[in-house]
Formats: C-alpha cells, structure tokens, sequence
C-alpha cells in the first residue's frame, strides 16, 4: 500500500500549522532535495556518459528525468554537472537541457501574452514572438503585423524585441532552475527542434514552409539576384512576344 511520508504542501502559499510538525516537514523536504541534488541528479549524469540513456529531443530528456524521480526544475543542476564533468560525449545533453530551460520559459512568456490577446490577433502575437526569439540573426529588429488602425504601443506583445526577450527569458531561467545562461545562449539553439518543441508545448500550429533564421551568404544572394534577374527577362520577353502577336 503507497503511502505519502511527507507533506507536498509545505514552502507553498498553502496555509500551514504552526508548530514542531511543520519544522519536521520542511526538514525532510529539504532531506529529499538533498538527496537528489547529491545522488540521484549525479547518478543519470552518470547514465548518460555510459549510454544507458540518449536523450534525442527536450520529450526524451523528461520522460528520462521523471522516471527518476528527478523534476524538471533539477534542469539547471544537471547542465551544471555535465559541464564540470567536461564529458565531450554528453556535451550534447548539456546543450538539450539549455534548449529545454529556454523552451519551458518561452513558454510561460507566450503564454502570458496570448492570455491578453484577443484570438483575431493570436497568429500576429505568435510570429513576431518567434521572429525575435528565433529569427534576430535574420532580422534583428522585427517589426510585428498589427490590426489596421492600431500602433505598437497598444499592445504588450507587440513590444517585445529580441534583446528584451531574451532578458526575460534569462530572468525566468535563473528563476525557475536557478541557471545562469550564457550570453549566446539563445543564439546557438538549432532552429527546427526549438520551434517544433515550443509549437508541441503551447499548442501552436505553423504553415509548412522554408523558414529561414540566418541571414543569407554573398553567393545566395547573388543567385537570388540572378533568378529574380532572369524571372524578370522572361516576363520582359513575354510582354514583347504578346505586343508583336498584335
């Protein structure tokens, strides 16, 4: 028969008695995080340089953690850990767990804008949120879509820009897993798996097309200035041929 040995209630806003019991039960919290902190959070550290475990996406590195009894809040020691162990071979779940703190912030903050946001206007909060969190190498001072005889001002979403984003963002990471995230963090995610794990989280659906994050190379935009040369030739032509026919 399971039986619960500690009271989850306590360090929460939920009133709680005064008196000897409520000591007892903060110390044994505070036992339990210990523990984890010390031994279990080193132990699947351990798994992972052994390839017991292989994380390939944010979803494998939680159902990972959880199956240890490990909440996702640990995320920020277990970045740490990797990263004293200078283990070359799990220097990739260091970096899944960045993602994962960056995803599970940006979540709260877009979250927090759509609660505000009327659902006419949802799909214009979603994209410039995306084009300052995942898009400031292409353009770094994106200008958001607004609803005809509005200005930027109106709207809290609508002022957001990448710098002020990725405060936010470093705020709630030190917040919530008590992790200091470096200065490109943001800018060394890889694009696809960050947009598809913050689309699977807040419930976003996005058109299927070639979205581009960083700027284009000398030699892309001289073939793109060279298609659009020839595209306009043929047009050119086109037009010739139908004023001769007449």
């Amino acid at each position: 028969e399971f039986k619960l040995n500690f009271n989850t209630d306590v360090f929460t806003c939920a009133k709680q008695p005064e008196g000897e019991q409520l000591k007892q039960d903060e110390q044994i919290i505070r036992d339990a995080s210990k523990f984890l902190a010390e031994e279990i959070v080193p132990s699947i550290v351990l798994d992972f340089a052994s390839y017991s475990i292989s994380p390939l996406d944010g979803d494998a590195l939680t159902k990972a953690m959880h199956r240890r009894g490990i909440n996702m809040r640990y995320l920020g020691k277990l970045t740490e850990l990797i990263a004293i162990s200078k283990d070359k071979r799990i220097e990739h779940v260091r970096q899944l767990a960045i993602q994962e703190m960056i995803v599970r912030a940006s979540k709260r903050l877009l979250r927090k804008y759509l609660s505000k946001c009327p659902v006419e206007q949802a799909s214009f909060c979603i994209s410039h949120f995306f084009n300052c969190l995942l898009g400031a190498g292409f353009n770094a001072k994106p200008s958001p879509v607004l609803p005809e005889g509005t200005n930027r001002n109106d709207f809290e979403w609508a002022q957001i820009t990448p710098a002020g984003l990725k405060t936010l963002i470093a705020q709630q990471v030190l917040l919530r897993f008590r992790y200091k995230l470096e200065d490109d963090a943001i800018e060394k995610l890889n694009f696809i798996p960050t947009l598809r794990e913050l689309c699977i989280r807040v419930g976003v659906q996005v058109s299927t097309r070639d979205y581009r994050a960083q700027p284009y190379t000398e030699e892309e935009r001289a073939a793109n200035l060279a298609e659009d040369a020839a595209y306009q030739t043929a047009i050119d032509r086109k037009k010739q041929e139908q004023s001769s026919s007449r």
